[in-house]
C-alpha cells in the first residue's frame, strides 16, 4: 500500500467537493494494489495481435501529439514499434500487414 498526497490545485481546487472536501484542501489517499495482471508479451503475440497493439499505441500517441504532448506521444510511438522492430524470420501475410504499419504514424 502507498499514501498519495494531492495538492488542492490538482484535486478539487477552490471549489472543494460539497461537504466532504473543503475548498483548498490537500487530499490524501491510501492506495492498495489488490492484483497485478500482466499483459501478453509482444513476443508471444500472434501477427494479428501485434497489428492491433501497434494501431492502439499509434492512435493514443497521435492523440497526445495533437495536444502538443510530444514526450508522451514519443513514448507511445516507441512502445508501438517494439513488436515490429525485430520480426520473426518467417513472415506470414499477417506479419507483413503488421510491418506495413511502420511508416503510418500520423
Amino acid at each position: 500500500e502507498a499514501f498519495v498526497k494531492i495538492k488542492a490545485k490538482y484535486a478539487f481546487g477552490d471549489q472543494g467537493y460539497g461537504d466532504k472536501v473543503k475548498a483548498g484542501s490537500t487530499i490524501e489517499y491510501k492506495v492498495t494494489l489488490d492484483e497485478l495482471i500482466e499483459g501478453k508479451s509482444t513476443y508471444s503475440m500472434s501477427s494479428l495481435e501485434k497489428h492491433e497493439f501497434v494501431n492502439k499505441y499509434k492512435e493514443v500517441g497521435n492523440h497526445y501529439f495533437k495536444q502538443n504532448q510530444n514526450t508522451r506521444a514519443l513514448r507511445l510511438y516507441k512502445a508501438a514499434m517494439e513488436p515490429v522492430e525485430y520480426p520473426d524470420s518467417g513472415q506470414d501475410d499477417e506479419e507483413k500487414k503488421v510491418r506495413s504499419c511502420e511508416g503510418t504514424w500520423l
